[in-house]
């Protein structure tokens, strides 16, 4: 005989949880790479900017300081490289006493180890803090970057700093290469980080989707008959999201399958019950036959209702086969069921008087008009009906109740007879 495969005998690939973290590696490996450079490409521009903006600030302001330097040395460039070099050294002067040259550059915002060039009307450098392009001719394109040194409306030179060329101090430059080490390791650590969020997060999705797995598969391998027979411990619901709403449709369909499975296994055990009592009958009565106690006569109307027995039962069972494939079709209707449930009963009292059997019914007032099929509904009480006399003894009695309990509608038909 084959066996049908366990949960485990099909192996799946990658799990969800697997996925997740990969997708979640894929992206924060992808947001590093792309997002590291760009983010310290930003970070040189930026500063790059600033230095540049800092650097057209200092030089407008330094253009004033030597103007008036110009116009104190008789209108010429004298001494020109001597002044520019205070900007590096800022000497003090004598206490009590500020050199007025000391006072102005404290003024200005410059940088420790900036560079500062200083052309004449003709271009020529006449002073620089590096000494290395004294006597130069500045090209054009240079000296356009420069700030002008205006004297009486007329340009008597230009100053121009070495931020305003793009050229760093070391100070600067070295804080570039610090937040060049520093940058990576922070987007390593944050990566880092997310991908942990990212783990948790996905553990916490798929924690509930392996549970409901696993409780899937034991129920596939076990079937509802078993798990209606054991203590099945429902899914814990911990959220109110997706999955606390699929861990909860679990639970109900499981509930469903066990109350379905409960009833199927009743409905075997009545079938069972209503099959033997006729087959009884008719296996006394072959009896009875074969020792002659019996006419042929007498045994074959006895057989005959057995047999109708038997047969009403058989289409019961064709009834709720043809229910379960859903092919029984329903003609529902607003009915009032206790009016339905007395005219059955008038029908029978007749059968029951004959049986010495008292048929009565117990109807409530006022009971709702309900949708159903009156057609089933009555072959309903007719089955049960024409059971309860086949159970009850002479001098017995046979109640039909209706009655409204918990917002529903209940027929109940109480005899004697046992089972």
């Amino acid at each position: 005989m084959s066996e049908s495969p366990t949960p485990r005998a099909h192996r799946r690939g990658h799990s969800l949880r697997w996925q997740l973290t990969l997708s979640y590696l894929l992206l924060v490996g992808l947001t590093v790479v792309v997002l590291g450079p760009v983010s310290l490409w930003l970070t040189h521009r930026s500063f790059a900017a600033f230095v540049g903006e800092s650097g057209q600030r200092s030089g407008h302001l330094l253009a004033l300081f030597l103007a008036t330097y110009y116009q104190r040395q008789g209108e010429t460039w004298a001494g020109a490289q001597e002044a520019v070099e205070r900007l590096s050294r800022l000497p003090q002067a004598r206490p009590g006493r500020r050199h007025w040259i000391v006072a102005s550059l404290e003024r200005l915002p410059l940088q420790p180890g900036d560079r500062v060039l200083v052309a004449g009307p003709d271009g020529r450098v006449v002073a620089d803090t590096q000494r290395k392009a004294l006597g130069h001719l500045l090209p054009e394109s240079t000296l356009s970057r420069g700030s002008p040194i205006m004297v009486g409306g007329r340009q008597v030179g230009t100053v121009v700093m070495g931020a305003q060329l793009g050229l760093l101090t070391a100070l600067q430059r070295a804080y570039l290469r610090q937040l060049n080490r520093v940058l990576p390791v922070v987007m390593v650590l944050v990566g880092g980080a997310a991908l942990l969020l990212g783990t948790v997060v996905a553990r916490r999705i798929t924690d509930p989707v392996r549970r409901l797995a696993t409780a899937a598969a034991r129920l596939a391998a076990e079937g509802a008959h078993d798990s209606s027979e054991r203590s099945y411990q429902p899914l814990p619901v911990q959220s109110a999201d997706e999955l606390g709403e699929m861990s909860a449709a679990f639970n109900a369909m499981v509930s469903q399958l066990q109350e379905q499975s409960r009833l199927r296994q009743q409905m075997v055990a009545d079938i069972a019950h209503e099959l033997r009592t006729p087959l009884s009958v008719i296996r006394l009565e072959l009896e009875a036959l074969e020792d002659g106690l019996q006419s042929p006569t007498e045994a074959t109307a006895s057989l005959r209702g057995e047999i109708d027995l038997l047969t009403q039962l058989v289409e019961d069972l064709g009834v709720l086969a043809r229910h379960d494939a859903g092919e029984q079709r329903l003609d529902l209707a607003l009915t009032d069921v206790a009016t339905l449930a007395e005219e059955t009963v008038a029908r029978w009292k007749g059968s029951a008087s004959a049986h010495g059997v008292v048929l009565r019914t117990e109807v409530a007032p006022n009971l709702p008009q309900v949708w159903v099929d009156p057609l089933r509904i009555t072959r309903v009480l007719t089955n049960l009906l024409d059971n309860a006399l086949r159970h009850t003894p002479d001098g017995g009695e046979i109640v039909v109740r209706a009655h409204e309990q918990a917002a529903a509608l209940h027929v109940t038909v109480r005899d004697p007879g046992h089972g």
